[in-house]
């Protein structure tokens, strides 16, 4: 047998007995939900498409403009930095 097919069999062998528990757990939620929040979630969930885009693309303007701008790192790997330096014995520095 395939390996591909031995995990989707496996998988479905170790999901298979979990469904009821699932199901169980859809109608406990179904029954306590408040039916006041789902037009405010409703609402909510619409606009979350809008905020999800915004943020990734400013994340990746500020990350760009952060590694153009050419930040820390860069320094201290050229040995620039601010950072501690053992002087040689008899080099003068």
């Amino acid at each position: 047998m395939m390996p591909i097919a031995r995990a989707l069999l496996l998988g479905l062998l170790v999901a298979w007995p979990l469904q009821p528990l699932d199901d169980a757990m859809r109608a406990w939620v179904k029954a306590h939900q408040d039916p006041g929040m789902h037009a405010f979630m409703g609402v909510v969930s619409s606009k979350s498409r809008v905020v999800l885009i915004s943020g990734a693309v400013l994340g990746l303007a500020a990350g760009a403009s952060g590694r153009a701008a050419g930040g820390a790192g860069e320094e201290m790997a050229a040995g620039e930095g601010g950072g501690v330096h053992a002087e040689t014995p008899g080099s003068g520095k």
